[in-house]
């Protein structure tokens, strides 16, 4: 991320990293253990199961994007909330 930041904003991201520094490393050190709890779901239960349940992190997102930030709830955003649900179910039927 930091080349991408260098390139995109220049020096200015040097010190935004020196105030949120503890922002940063708590929120990186909170993705490496939900990926290792991935890792860990898929070596106890079947493959199809855990990534499927993953991407339900996606409707829990969009509810928190209509509820909390108001954003409006597009036709395109039910269907992919079906298509997941839809997923979940044939997965559970199977």
């Amino acid at each position: 991320m930091l080349p991408y930041a260098l390139w995109r904003d220049g020096r200015d991201v040097i010190p935004a990293m020196r105030t949120h520094w503890r922002r940063g490393l708590i929120g990186g050190g909170m993705q490496l253990m939900s990926y290792g709890n991935a890792f860990w779901a898929m070596a106890v239960a079947p493959i199809a199961i855990v990534a499927t349940l993953r991407e339900t992190s996606v409707l829990f997102g969009a509810l928190i994007a209509v509820t909390v930030l108001k954003e409006p709830l597009r036709a395109t955003r039910i269907g992919a909330a079906y298509l997941i649900l839809f997923g979940l179910v044939l997965i559970r039927i199977q």
